[in-house]
């Protein structure tokens, strides 16, 4: 990843147009899944649907 992928949801947004192997989660799916199991970061995940709510 980019060393300027500074914030949780700047690493979403590079990781969310990736794909993955057939059968597996895609790397955005992986990062959200981490960051749901770290208290400290959870707070980017509110960020992150709200950068997600701007493209919908």
């Amino acid at each position: 990843m980019p060393q300027h992928r500074a914030t949780p949801c700047q690493a979403f947004a590079c990781l969310a147009g990736r794909n993955s192997l057939l059968g597996s989660l895609l790397p955005g799916m992986v990062f959200l899944e981490y960051l749901s199991d770290c208290p400290a970061l959870a707070s980017a995940i509110g960020e992150i649907r709200a950068w997600n709510d701007t493209l919908n």
